[in-house]
């Protein structure tokens, strides 16, 4: 009975360890994403974690970002993995140097503006396969000038 309970015990701390592995493997890999965003001299060199149509995406979205916000910057505040799944939590700054095309168009404003921003992605053999970012776009537009003032709604 001992050796069965052993044996039990070894198999499931395999598994831990296997599953803990690809987790630290996969929160490697986005931290060297959320680095290479970060530098000044941005050139979209993270195809190593997308798929080729995935990065074709995220190229687009980020190097749109990255003109309206040329300063762009993600601290990170927190990051977390289980298995496949990986989320870093943080705090983006950047200056608002050039007309930001949303509905209506935002002229620049040469704000430096901050928002909290969350980014979640489905890992597959390190290659992101999935996910969302989840930003505060009606914050940011607030500090540009744009928000309403909630007590002219009442």
């Amino acid at each position: 009975m001992k050796r069965l309970i052993l044996i039990a015990f070894a198999l499931a701390t395999i598994g831990v360890s296997a599953q803990t592995s690809v987790a630290d493997q996969n929160l490697a890999t986005f931290k060297k994403f959320i680095e290479m965003q970060n530098r000044p001299d941005w050139v979209d060199h993270t195809g190593f974690i997308f798929s080729p149509e995935n990065f074709e995406i995220h190229k687009k979205v980020h190097a749109d970002f990255r003109e309206v916000f040329p300063d762009y910057h993600f601290e990170i505040l927190m990051m977390a993995a289980k298995g496949d799944s990986v989320m870093a939590f943080g705090l983006v700054t950047g200056t608002h140097s050039k007309t930001w095309s949303l509905f209506p168009d935002i002229p620049a404003t040469n704000k430096k503006v901050s928002w909290f921003e969350t980014v979640m992605l489905i890992m597959k053999d390190g290659i992101a396969q999935g996910g969302v970012i989840v930003n505060d776009r009606m914050g940011i537009m607030y500090q540009l000038g744009y928000g309403c003032d909630a007590k002219a709604i009442e």
